[in-house]
């Protein structure tokens, strides 16, 4: 079975594999440190619910991408830069379950901005998955 962190490590590595960021990190609390290097993404899990399923229990899953672009040039060429970017994370993750045996394929369930602040725009792309736990045997 698929850990947390198992499933996280494989939305980062993925994201990474995507070669267009500069730095993807994982979070451990609510607020995205500041970055220093752009564009950055940060890969984190939101929540986890259960279903209700039964005999075999399977959670509801939710995880979240978040990518800051730094605006360098125009703000249309930043706004364009993260939309572009936005299409990239969410064309690598969607649909897919990334080799992962135990979830069903990651869907996108929104994207929207997260925040704007000198000149540092971010946009987060949720996700969410089920994973199938093992049967309990008692």
């Amino acid at each position: 079975m698929s850990s947390i962190a198992d499933i996280e490590d494989k939305l980062i590595n993925t994201v990474n594999k995507l070669g267009i960021f500069k730095g993807v990190w994982s979070v451990g609390r609510k607020e995205v440190p500041a970055s220093i290097a752009y564009p950055a993404a940060y890969v984190f899990f939101v929540s986890e619910r259960d279903t209700g399923t039964r005999p075999r229990p399977v959670m509801g899953l939710v995880f979240e991408v978040v990518i800051a672009v730094k605006n360098l040039k125009s703000e249309k060429e930043a706004a364009r830069d993260a939309y572009s970017i936005m299409d990239s994370v969410r064309d690598a993750l969607n649909g897919k379950t990334l080799e992962i045996s135990d979830i069903e394929p990651f869907t996108l369930v929104s994207r929207e901005i997260a925040g704007y602040e000198a000149g540092v725009i971010e946009y987060a792309l949720r996700f969410s998955t089920r994973q199938y736990l093992p049967v309990p045997t008692e």
